[in-house]
């Protein structure tokens, strides 16, 4: 079985939303479409690997990468000051 820590918040949710309304139904929809989005990630992740190895290894989009790589990092860096301000 395929678990990760960060999926254990939303089942015990979507366990604890069934068990208030009663409904097996109910959770029995909500557990599948969960599982169905979980699977989803999982395989465009996994997927993507060959995809994304291509593209680097590729010299016309390394200047890309290297400026996307620049400006992302420079927006995390700044995300992260703005919650440490708002931490103060």
């Amino acid at each position: 079985m395929f678990s990760s820590p960060c999926a254990t918040p939303v089942l015990i949710t979507l366990l604890a939303v069934v068990a208030e309304q009663g409904n097996l139904f109910w959770g029995i929809v909500l557990l599948l479409l969960y599982s169905v989005g979980h699977s989803a990630l999982v395989l465009v992740a996994g997927t993507s690997v060959g995809f994304v190895k291509n593209m680097t290894s590729n010299n016309k989009y390394g200047t890309l990468s290297k400026v996307l790589r620049i400006v992302m990092g420079s927006v995390i860096l700044l995300i992260a000051f703005y919650m440490f301000y708002l931490g103060f």
